[in-house]
């Protein structure tokens, strides 16, 4: 898998974190998993967990610099 491809999963874990917002989104990769919605990958997974784990901050500034 390359890295675009791996970061296309990522965009598509946190895409559905805006709809399932009563799961945690660690739940919803783990679902995707699962379901075969996106493959294992090591990359994906730091992505998706450096995320998760900043997401606040990240959520802060694109709201700080879209109006």
């Amino acid at each position: 898998m390359t890295r675009k491809e791996a970061r296309e999963q990522v965009f598509l874990v946190l895409f559905q974190c805006n709809f399932f917002t009563d799961r945690a989104p660690e739940e919803i990769l783990e679902n995707n998993l699962k379901n075969g919605s996106i493959k294992e990958n090591k990359f994906t997974n730091q992505l998706c967990s450096v995320v998760f784990k900043n997401m606040a901050e990240i959520n802060s500034l694109i709201q700080k610099y879209s109006l």
